[in-house]
Protein backbone atom coordinates (compact mmCIF):
# COMPACT_ATOMS: atom_id res chain seq x y z
CA UNK A 1 0.00 0.00 0.00
CA UNK A 2 2.91 2.20 0.47
CA UNK A 3 4.05 2.10 -3.02
CA UNK A 4 0.66 3.21 -4.22
CA UNK A 5 0.42 6.21 -1.65
CA UNK A 6 4.06 7.69 -3.39
CA UNK A 7 2.63 8.50 -6.99
CA UNK A 8 -0.26 9.60 -5.80
CA UNK A 9 1.44 12.32 -3.70
CA UNK A 10 4.04 13.33 -6.29
CA UNK A 11 0.84 14.21 -8.82
CA UNK A 12 -0.86 16.21 -5.97
CA UNK A 13 2.66 17.91 -5.65
CA UNK A 14 2.96 18.36 -9.38
CA UNK A 15 -0.68 20.13 -9.37
CA UNK A 16 0.52 22.75 -7.24
CA UNK A 17 3.81 23.01 -8.84
CA UNK A 18 1.45 24.08 -11.93
CA UNK A 19 -0.21 26.71 -9.92
CA UNK A 20 2.22 27.55 -8.63
CA UNK A 21 4.25 28.65 -12.21
CA UNK A 22 0.60 29.97 -13.39
CA UNK A 23 0.79 32.39 -10.71
CA UNK A 24 4.48 33.52 -11.05
CA UNK A 25 4.16 33.43 -15.08
CA UNK A 26 5.15 37.47 -15.62
CA UNK A 27 1.97 39.44 -16.63
CA UNK A 28 4.40 41.84 -18.46
CA UNK A 29 4.29 41.96 -22.47
CA UNK A 30 7.40 39.86 -22.71
CA UNK A 31 5.68 36.93 -21.62
CA UNK A 32 4.94 34.82 -25.04
CA UNK A 33 2.67 31.70 -25.68
CA UNK A 34 5.92 29.59 -26.32
CA UNK A 35 7.03 29.77 -23.07
CA UNK A 36 3.65 28.68 -21.72
CA UNK A 37 3.11 26.26 -24.41
CA UNK A 38 6.67 24.63 -22.59
CA UNK A 39 5.52 24.69 -19.26
CA UNK A 40 2.05 22.79 -20.60
CA UNK A 41 4.35 20.14 -22.86
CA UNK A 42 6.49 19.34 -19.47
CA UNK A 43 3.45 19.09 -17.40
CA UNK A 44 2.07 16.90 -19.80
CA UNK A 45 5.37 14.28 -19.68
CA UNK A 46 4.99 14.68 -15.68
CA UNK A 47 1.68 13.99 -16.08
CA UNK A 48 1.83 10.85 -18.41
CA UNK A 49 4.65 9.85 -16.20
CA UNK A 50 2.60 10.05 -13.19
CA UNK A 51 0.13 7.66 -15.03
CA UNK A 52 2.51 5.06 -15.77
CA UNK A 53 3.39 5.35 -12.49
CA UNK A 54 -0.02 4.95 -11.27
CA UNK A 55 -0.42 1.59 -13.85
CA UNK A 56 2.61 0.21 -11.98
CA UNK A 57 0.98 0.80 -8.81
CA UNK A 58 -2.48 -0.40 -9.84
CA UNK A 59 -0.45 -3.59 -11.41
CA UNK A 60 1.44 -4.42 -8.43
CA UNK A 61 -1.64 -3.62 -5.88
CA UNK A 62 -3.39 -5.61 -7.98
CA UNK A 63 -1.26 -8.36 -7.47
CA UNK A 64 -0.77 -8.10 -3.88
CA UNK A 65 -4.92 -8.31 -3.99
CA UNK A 66 -4.89 -11.73 -5.58
CA UNK A 67 -2.47 -12.66 -3.39
CA UNK A 68 -4.34 -11.57 -0.22
CA UNK A 69 -6.98 -13.29 -1.47
CA UNK A 70 -5.34 -16.12 -2.43
CA UNK A 71 -4.32 -16.08 0.92
CA UNK A 72 -7.69 -15.27 2.33
CA UNK A 73 -9.16 -18.14 0.51
CA UNK A 74 -6.60 -20.45 1.98
CA UNK A 75 -7.28 -19.26 5.76
CA UNK A 76 -10.72 -19.71 5.11
CA UNK A 77 -10.38 -23.18 3.41
CA UNK A 78 -8.32 -23.89 6.74
CA UNK A 79 -11.28 -22.23 9.06
CA UNK A 80 -13.32 -24.41 7.07
CA UNK A 81 -11.72 -27.57 8.09
CA UNK A 82 -11.35 -26.50 11.47
CA UNK A 83 -14.56 -25.58 11.90
CA UNK A 84 -15.74 -29.59 10.54
CA UNK A 85 -13.11 -30.92 12.97
CA UNK A 86 -14.75 -28.89 15.61
CA UNK A 87 -18.11 -29.99 15.13
CA UNK A 88 -16.10 -33.68 14.48
CA UNK A 89 -14.39 -33.19 18.10
CA UNK A 90 -17.58 -32.10 19.52
CA UNK A 91 -20.09 -34.54 18.58
CA UNK A 92 -17.59 -37.14 19.32
CA UNK A 93 -17.32 -35.25 23.21
CA UNK A 94 -21.36 -35.07 23.24
CA UNK A 95 -21.08 -38.55 21.99
CA UNK A 96 -18.74 -39.42 25.20
CA UNK A 97 -20.37 -37.37 27.72
CA UNK A 98 -23.50 -38.81 27.11
CA UNK A 99 -22.02 -42.22 27.48
CA UNK A 100 -20.45 -40.83 30.79
CA UNK A 101 -23.47 -39.08 31.66
CA UNK A 102 -24.95 -42.89 31.76
CA UNK A 103 -22.38 -44.61 33.53
CA UNK A 104 -22.76 -42.31 36.18
CA UNK A 105 -26.60 -42.91 35.85
CA UNK A 106 -25.78 -46.39 36.22
CA UNK A 107 -23.83 -46.04 39.14
CA UNK A 108 -25.91 -43.57 41.46
CA UNK A 109 -28.28 -46.15 40.63
CA UNK A 110 -26.06 -49.08 41.35
CA UNK A 111 -24.91 -46.80 45.06
CA UNK A 112 -28.79 -46.01 45.87
CA UNK A 113 -29.22 -49.81 45.83
CA UNK A 114 -26.01 -50.48 48.07
CA UNK A 115 -27.46 -47.82 50.35
CA UNK A 116 -30.66 -49.19 50.52
CA UNK A 117 -29.00 -52.76 51.40
CA UNK A 118 -26.14 -51.60 53.91
CA UNK A 119 -29.58 -50.16 55.51
CA UNK A 120 -30.90 -53.58 55.45
CA UNK A 121 -27.52 -55.27 56.29
CA UNK A 122 -27.44 -52.71 59.26
CA UNK A 123 -30.60 -53.96 60.67
CA UNK A 124 -30.12 -57.82 60.24
CA UNK A 125 -26.59 -56.66 61.88
CA UNK A 126 -28.37 -55.10 65.36
CA UNK A 127 -31.02 -57.72 65.00
CA UNK A 128 -28.24 -60.60 65.20
CA UNK A 129 -26.62 -58.33 68.23
CA UNK A 130 -29.71 -58.09 70.06
CA UNK A 131 -30.19 -62.27 69.55
CA UNK A 132 -26.84 -62.81 70.24
CA UNK A 133 -27.17 -60.89 73.61
CA UNK A 134 -29.68 -62.50 74.04
CA UNK A 135 -28.29 -66.17 73.52
CA UNK A 136 -25.29 -64.68 76.03
CA UNK A 137 -28.05 -64.49 78.57
CA UNK A 138 -29.02 -67.83 77.61
CA UNK A 139 -26.03 -69.55 78.18
CA UNK A 140 -25.36 -67.45 81.24
CA UNK A 141 -28.40 -68.47 82.68
CA UNK A 142 -27.69 -72.19 81.62
CA UNK A 143 -24.12 -72.28 83.05
CA UNK A 144 -25.37 -71.44 86.13
CA UNK A 145 -27.69 -73.77 86.31
CA UNK A 146 -25.47 -76.60 85.41
CA UNK A 147 -23.05 -75.12 88.30
CA UNK A 148 -26.21 -75.35 89.97
CA UNK A 149 -26.75 -78.87 89.32
CA UNK A 150 -23.07 -80.07 89.23
CA UNK A 151 -23.22 -77.94 92.85
CA UNK A 152 -26.23 -80.18 93.41
CA UNK A 153 -24.48 -83.43 92.33
CA UNK A 154 -21.40 -82.66 94.34
CA UNK A 155 -23.16 -82.45 97.31
CA UNK A 156 -25.27 -85.14 96.74
CA UNK A 157 -22.33 -87.29 96.13
CA UNK A 158 -20.35 -86.17 99.31
CA UNK A 159 -23.34 -86.41 101.69
CA UNK A 160 -22.97 -90.26 101.03
CA UNK A 161 -19.49 -90.34 102.56
CA UNK A 162 -20.59 -88.04 105.60
CA UNK A 163 -21.80 -88.80 109.11
CA UNK A 164 -23.16 -86.49 111.55
CA UNK A 165 -21.66 -85.93 115.23
CA UNK A 166 -24.37 -83.28 116.63
CA UNK A 167 -23.59 -79.72 114.97
CA UNK A 168 -20.24 -81.31 113.38
CA UNK A 169 -20.36 -83.19 110.02
CA UNK A 170 -17.30 -85.66 109.68
CA UNK A 171 -16.60 -86.83 105.95
CA UNK A 172 -15.35 -90.32 104.78
CA UNK A 173 -14.24 -89.91 101.45
CA UNK A 174 -11.16 -90.82 100.12
CA UNK A 175 -9.74 -87.51 100.29
CA UNK A 176 -10.94 -87.09 104.23
CA UNK A 177 -10.81 -90.16 106.12
CA UNK A 178 -6.58 -90.73 105.40
CA UNK A 179 -3.56 -91.62 107.76
CA UNK A 180 0.25 -91.32 107.76
CA UNK A 181 2.70 -93.74 109.09
CA UNK A 182 6.48 -93.34 109.55
CA UNK A 183 7.72 -90.37 108.51
CA UNK A 184 5.27 -89.24 105.87
CA UNK A 185 3.79 -85.89 105.60
CA UNK A 186 1.22 -86.44 102.96
CA UNK A 187 -1.73 -88.42 103.84
CA UNK A 188 -3.53 -91.32 102.02
CA UNK A 189 -6.61 -93.32 102.21
CA UNK A 190 -7.54 -94.71 105.41
CA UNK A 191 -9.56 -97.50 104.93
CA UNK A 192 -6.85 -100.29 104.79
CA UNK A 193 -3.75 -99.86 106.77
CA UNK A 194 -0.82 -101.81 107.58
CA UNK A 195 -0.56 -103.84 110.40
CA UNK A 196 1.64 -103.55 113.50
CA UNK A 197 2.80 -99.67 112.27
CA UNK A 198 2.36 -96.68 114.09
CA UNK A 199 0.23 -94.03 112.40
CA UNK A 200 -1.99 -90.86 112.52
CA UNK A 201 -5.67 -90.78 111.33
CA UNK A 202 -6.53 -87.51 109.71
CA UNK A 203 -10.25 -86.82 109.67
CA UNK A 204 -11.93 -83.77 108.10
CA UNK A 205 -14.80 -82.40 109.88
CA UNK A 206 -16.98 -79.07 109.52
CA UNK A 207 -19.58 -77.22 111.74
CA UNK A 208 -22.79 -76.87 110.20
CA UNK A 209 -24.55 -74.48 112.89
CA UNK A 210 -24.87 -71.43 112.13
CA UNK A 211 -25.71 -70.12 115.70
CA UNK A 212 -22.19 -71.33 117.50
CA UNK A 213 -18.75 -72.35 117.07
CA UNK A 214 -17.38 -76.12 117.85
CA UNK A 215 -14.62 -77.13 120.19
CA UNK A 216 -13.29 -80.19 120.63
CA UNK A 217 -12.25 -81.78 124.19
CA UNK A 218 -9.50 -84.13 124.73
CA UNK A 219 -11.32 -86.96 125.65
CA UNK A 220 -12.32 -87.32 121.64
CA UNK A 221 -11.40 -90.66 120.30
CA UNK A 222 -11.23 -92.87 117.10
CA UNK A 223 -12.17 -96.41 118.05
CA UNK A 224 -11.26 -99.13 115.98
CA UNK A 225 -13.07 -102.28 117.16
CA UNK A 226 -11.22 -105.72 115.48
CA UNK A 227 -14.84 -108.11 114.70
CA UNK A 228 -15.03 -111.52 113.62
CA UNK A 229 -17.14 -114.53 113.66
CA UNK A 230 -16.47 -114.93 117.01
CA UNK A 231 -17.75 -111.57 117.93
CA UNK A 232 -15.94 -108.05 118.81
CA UNK A 233 -12.29 -108.00 119.95
CA UNK A 234 -10.31 -105.47 121.79
CA UNK A 235 -10.82 -102.04 120.53
CA UNK A 236 -7.93 -99.72 119.62
CA UNK A 237 -8.49 -96.27 120.47
CA UNK A 238 -6.74 -93.27 118.76
CA UNK A 239 -6.79 -89.87 120.79
CA UNK A 240 -7.30 -86.62 119.23
CA UNK A 241 -3.39 -85.21 118.97
CA UNK A 242 -2.52 -81.89 118.08
CA UNK A 243 -3.29 -79.88 114.59
CA UNK A 244 1.10 -79.68 114.11
CA UNK A 245 1.20 -83.79 114.52
CA UNK A 246 2.27 -84.99 111.14
CA UNK A 247 3.13 -88.40 111.92
CA UNK A 248 3.95 -91.02 114.44
CA UNK A 249 7.44 -89.71 114.66
CA UNK A 250 5.92 -86.33 115.86
CA UNK A 251 3.30 -86.44 118.27
CA UNK A 252 2.39 -83.54 119.69
CA UNK A 253 0.01 -83.76 123.21
CA UNK A 254 -3.84 -81.65 122.38
CA UNK A 255 -4.44 -79.07 124.52
CA UNK A 256 -7.69 -77.83 125.01
CA UNK A 257 -5.95 -74.47 126.66
CA UNK A 258 -3.35 -74.26 124.28
CA UNK A 259 -4.41 -75.04 120.55
CA UNK A 260 -7.77 -76.53 120.57
CA UNK A 261 -9.50 -77.54 117.29
CA UNK A 262 -12.24 -74.47 116.95
CA UNK A 263 -14.92 -75.63 114.28
CA UNK A 264 -16.35 -71.84 113.16
CA UNK A 265 -19.99 -71.61 113.30
CA UNK A 266 -21.68 -71.80 109.06
CA UNK A 267 -22.95 -68.94 107.44
CA UNK A 268 -26.48 -69.21 106.46
CA UNK A 269 -25.35 -70.53 103.13
CA UNK A 270 -24.00 -73.28 104.66
CA UNK A 271 -20.06 -74.25 105.71
CA UNK A 272 -17.34 -72.48 104.07
CA UNK A 273 -14.20 -74.33 105.33
CA UNK A 274 -13.41 -77.27 107.23
CA UNK A 275 -10.62 -78.17 109.47
CA UNK A 276 -8.74 -81.76 109.65
CA UNK A 277 -8.51 -82.94 113.02
CA UNK A 278 -5.77 -85.68 113.92
CA UNK A 279 -5.45 -88.75 116.06
CA UNK A 280 -2.99 -90.62 117.13
CA UNK A 281 -2.19 -90.78 120.60
CA UNK A 282 -2.47 -94.09 122.43
CA UNK A 283 -3.72 -92.31 125.74
CA UNK A 284 -5.88 -88.74 126.11
CA UNK A 285 -3.52 -85.93 126.29
CA UNK A 286 -0.43 -88.02 125.65
CA UNK A 287 2.11 -88.32 123.32
CA UNK A 288 2.70 -91.62 122.25
CA UNK A 289 1.81 -93.31 118.99
CA UNK A 290 -0.98 -95.82 119.08
CA UNK A 291 -0.13 -98.81 116.45
CA UNK A 292 -2.61 -102.18 115.45
CA UNK A 293 -1.37 -105.64 116.56
CA UNK A 294 1.26 -107.30 113.83
CA UNK A 295 -2.07 -110.07 113.12
CA UNK A 296 -4.31 -108.80 110.08
CA UNK A 297 -8.00 -107.55 111.66
CA UNK A 298 -11.15 -105.88 110.68
CA UNK A 299 -12.51 -103.16 112.22
CA UNK A 300 -15.75 -101.21 113.29
CA UNK A 301 -13.94 -97.33 113.59
CA UNK A 302 -16.71 -95.12 115.36
CA UNK A 303 -15.63 -91.82 117.11
CA UNK A 304 -16.26 -90.84 120.81
CA UNK A 305 -17.05 -87.19 120.33
CA UNK A 306 -16.78 -84.78 122.65
CA UNK A 307 -17.15 -81.17 122.01
CA UNK A 308 -18.73 -78.02 123.06
CA UNK A 309 -21.35 -76.16 121.70
CA UNK A 310 -23.58 -73.26 122.47
CA UNK A 311 -21.20 -73.36 125.45
CA UNK A 312 -22.25 -76.50 126.88
CA UNK A 313 -20.24 -79.62 126.70
CA UNK A 314 -21.81 -82.61 124.79
CA UNK A 315 -20.41 -86.02 124.38
CA UNK A 316 -21.42 -88.45 121.34
CA UNK A 317 -20.62 -91.73 119.78
CA UNK A 318 -20.78 -92.63 115.87
CA UNK A 319 -20.01 -95.31 113.87
CA UNK A 320 -18.16 -93.96 111.01
CA UNK A 321 -16.90 -96.31 109.25
CA UNK A 322 -15.11 -100.28 108.26
CA UNK A 323 -11.91 -100.37 108.13
CA UNK A 324 -9.03 -102.88 107.93
CA UNK A 325 -5.41 -103.80 108.75
CA UNK A 326 -2.85 -106.09 106.21
CA UNK A 327 0.16 -107.58 106.22
CA UNK A 328 0.84 -106.89 102.50
CA UNK A 329 -0.16 -103.19 102.46
CA UNK A 330 -0.15 -101.53 100.34
CA UNK A 331 -0.81 -104.76 97.94
CA UNK A 332 -4.01 -106.09 100.06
Amino acid sequence: MRNGAGPVLSLAAYKVAVLVLLVIIPTSTITTVYYYEQQVNKLSDQLSNLKGGVGSVNSTLAGQIVTLNSEVAGINSQIASLNALVGTVNSTLKAQISSLQTQVNTLNSEVAILNSQVSTLQSNVSLLQSQVSTLTTDVTNLQTQVNQILAQLASQAQNRFQATAGPVTIFLDYKSFNFTQGAQTMSQPAFVVPTGTNMVFWLKMANTASDSSVTIHVYTALVFTPYSSAGLGTAVPFYVVDSATLNPTNVIAYSESGNPYVLPAAPSSGPLSSVIVKFGSSNQGGTSSQTFSATAGTFLVTIAFYYTYRGQPQGETVTLAAARTCTTFPAC
